[in-house]
């Protein structure tokens, strides 16, 4: 049986991972389900994705992405001649599709994520939420192509939370984690003063994330230049980091990022929790409505912006938004609970009966005297008529 909830908690957005970066930790050492009716091509490898992910099956992922494109795409980020980026995809694909799918996605999977399509946008983009069991929340916009016969095949994404394609965030990291050379530094740095240090630093950040011992990577990556550690690419690296070890952490990287990329549209994502934790929720609500206009509505973005109305305590506009929330996606239980919150604040407490009495038909719940009793949250609501009559 599920137990009584003190009404809201705070917003939670993905902490953003390098989920890809596994496969060079690793490496370096579809047949589809029936689709709905009326769904046409893009819409229904939206829909397959999501399936694959929720049975984490990967011969059938191999089917529907096209992970020797996706690492083409990785390779063209860094090289430009032709014969190293075919040796970069020999080099990424020697362990075979099947293999490469599960190291792929194991930092997703660990996570234990439901997947839910959500829309083809446009360019013919489909979208797909991620809603982790911890809390947070991704969106992936597909980058479908047209393969050998006509076939549409997945060939990259882009993680709202990075700002940044998969394959080219890739590249990017395995390359200066891995061959940290000369050239590939100055290209994303700029004027550096290489020297052998500097690349046994990230030799060595790679070598620590790997055995799982963030804290010494995180050291490391903290103690290069400045004009390297605040690049947006080593940012994300930190958050990623910080988010292994702890909240004080966390929140001074995703500061840093505000600092210097804060003003850029697709940093908006990432940097919700940062204006949350400092208290800026008109800027929260700018980063929300952003997504919106990139993705449309759905369930989880109107209960984000609900829970930031409800902790600037704007309790009509919290309202507002749970009930659209529920509209879209009634299946989602939290928008029932900042609904509630909004009713035990406005007193409405008749509407609290019908929210709970509604979420123990539909959420296998099962509220009792004692549920309540040492809940201070709901103190008002158990003293009034409309709970006497409903629970006693």
């Amino acid at each position: 049986m599920n137990t009584i909830k003190r009404g809201m908690g705070l917003v939670s957005v993905t902490r953003w991972l390098l989920c890809l970066l596994a496969i060079f930790l690793t490496i370096h050492s579809a047949q589809a389900s029936d689709a709905p009716q009326g769904m046409n091509a893009y819409d229904m490898l939206g829909e397959q994705l999501a399936d694959v992910i929720n049975q984490q099956d990967d011969k059938r992922m191999v089917k529907i992405f096209n992970l020797k494109e996706f690492f083409r795409r990785a390779a063209r980020s860094m090289f430009t001649l032709e014969r190293d980026i075919n040796a970069y995809v020999a080099g990424s694909m020697k362990n075979g599709e099947v293999h490469l799918s599960k190291v792929l996605f194991t930092s997703t999977y660990q996570r234990n994520p439901n997947a839910k399509f959500i829309r083809t946008i446009k360019n013919n983009q489909p979208v797909v939420r991620l809603d982790y069991s911890d809390g947070g929340h991704e969106y992936l916009l597909l980058v479908v192509e047209k393969q050998g016969g006509g076939k549409l095949q997945i060939v990259d994404f882009f993680p709202l939370s990075s700002g940044q394609m998969m394959s080219e965030t890739l590249g990017v990291v395995s390359q200066m984690l891995y061959n940290p050379s000369e050239s590939l530094l100055k290209r994303l740095f700029g004027s550096v003063e290489y020297n052998e240090a500097l690349g046994e630093a990230f030799k060595r950040i790679a070598k620590f994330r790997a055995a799982g011992n963030y804290k010494a990577a995180y050291r490391v990556l903290q103690a290069q230049p400045e004009n390297i550690r605040t690049r947006r690419i080593m940012l994300h690296s930190a958050i990623n980091l910080a988010g292994q070890i702890g909240e004080t952490e966390y929140r001074e990287q995703l500061a840093l990022l505000d600092k210097y990329y804060g003003n850029e549209e697709s940093a908006g994502f990432l940097l919700i929790d940062h204006h949350i934790y400092n208290g800026n929720f008109r800027r929260a609500q700018k980063s929300l409505d952003g997504i919106v206009g990139l993705i449309g509505e759905d369930g989880v973005l109107m209960l984000l912006k609900a829970n930031t109305c409800l902790m600037a305590e704007d309790f009509v506009c919290s309202e507002q938004y749970a009930r659209k929330a529920i509209a879209i996606e009634p299946a989602l239980e939290d928008p029932y609970w900042t609904l509630i919150n909004c009713q035990v604040h406005a007193k409405k407490y008749a509407q609290v009966v019908e929210t709970l009495k509604y979420l123990e038909e539909n959420f296998d719940y099962e509220f009792t005297e004692e549920a309540f009793a040492d809940e201070v949250f709901y103190q008002d609501f158990i003293e009034s008529p409309e709970y006497k009559r409903w629970l006693l």
